[in-house]
């Protein structure tokens, strides 16, 4: 126990001494940066500005724009995911099927299900991704001979893969933050 405070008592010296972070001075792979470097200095460029940024949201959209209640016969949504493909939602594993499965409910007849996509924050590697975003969902249904409207909103994390030149979601991270069902009146 006292080598492991000696030792953390040495690193934290020798990094004011020469003014470098214990836990970043080594790194010699040129693609891993330190955090403490200034961005001039390291090379590194604000991510938000790489275009694959901008290629990771856009498949996160579509795979949601392919899960819509009207184009899911489609399964352009497919496209979007690899084969091993799952999401955590609600506190259960799904695989895309079983995510599927979960419109194909006895109770309720779907009339739309819409999701927008906001705040995102996406990091990058060369072959992987991790975005965050805001999921606020409207879906209309029918139950009863009545028809609802269902508010809802989710945080959720997503796990992207590069293969070839696409990236691909592997995996889904689904938390719910609110939902309101109200009845609505009937067109």
């Amino acid at each position: 126990m006292k080598f492991i405070f000696f030792l953390a008592l040495y690193m934290s010296l020798s990094s004011l001494v020469f003014n470098e972070s214990p836990m970043c001075s080594r790194v010699t792979d040129s693609k891993i940066r330190s955090v403490n470097k200034p961005r001039s200095e390291s090379g590194a460029h604000d991510q938000q500005d790489d275009p694959r940024v901008g290629q990771v949201i856009e498949v996160v959209n579509r795979f949601f724009e392919g899960l819509k209640i009207k184009n899911q016969s489609s399964k352009k949504y497919r496209q979007q995911v690899t084969d091993d493909f799952f999401i955590y939602e609600m506190g259960k594993k799904y695989t895309l099927n079983e995510l599927l499965d979960l419109f194909q409910t006895a109770d309720r007849q779907w009339i739309s299900t819409d999701w927008k996509l906001s705040d995102f924050r996406v990091s990058l590697d060369e072959n992987s991704a991790h975005a965050s975003y805001v999921n606020t969902g409207i879906f209309f249904f029918e139950k009863d001979e009545k028809q609802f409207r269902s508010d809802l909103k989710w945080l959720e994390s997503v796990y992207l893969v590069k293969r070839g030149n696409q990236w691909k979601i592997k995996f889904l991270q689904s938390d719910e933050a609110s939902r309101t069902t109200k009845e609505v009146a009937s067109d």
